[in-house]
């Protein structure tokens, strides 16, 4: 893994492209830390360090990259270990920073979920937890493919 991330708008993260399969991401970023399937949701996450890929299991495809930032936050804390996180950046700015992230509040459209606990920015392909309330805790971004851009707005954020 390299030492930050680049976001690329609806299309991945880095090297990594939404509709790749397990395999092709193995290729590039080799073998993961932990795969682990969920057969109720009909998906499989692979684990590199503090971020993870989501596939849908019935197209075999990649549908959402998760990138975690660990802090006091115990569940991400319980499921990261002590893993390293690595930093996303969008036009040079660090998206899981505080300062970053209120930067980009400022400069582009968001919608924000129940609680204050998401923010979605809808024209960039990201939905961004656990800011808010909950700094410092844990927090981490999920970057998806356009297509499920209403899946994020409607089922994810309730608006």
């Amino acid at each position: 893994m390299s030492a930050q991330h680049l976001l690329i708008p609806y299309k991945g993260i880095d090297d990594i492209r939404f509709g790749m399969t397990l395999e092709q991401v193995t290729q590039v970023l080799g073998t993961p830390d932990q795969v682990r399937h969920e057969d109720i949701v009909n998906l499989t996450f692979a684990q590199y360090g503090a971020s993870e890929f989501k596939f849908d299991d019935d197209t075999g495809t990649l549908i959402a990259i998760l990138v975690y930032k660990p802090g006091r936050g115990k569940a991400i804390r319980e499921q990261l270990g002590k893993v390293p996180y690595v930093p996303v950046f969008h036009d040079e700015i660090e998206i899981l920073d505080k300062d970053g992230f209120e930067l980009l509040c400022e400069r582009e459209q968001t919608t924000e979920g129940i609680g204050n606990t998401g923010v979605l920015f809808p024209k960039l392909g990201f939905l961004v937890t656990g800011f808010r309330k909950r700094v410092p805790e844990g927090r981490y971004l999920i970057a998806f493919p356009q297509e499920r851009l209403k899946y994020y707005e409607e089922l994810w954020l309730n608006v």
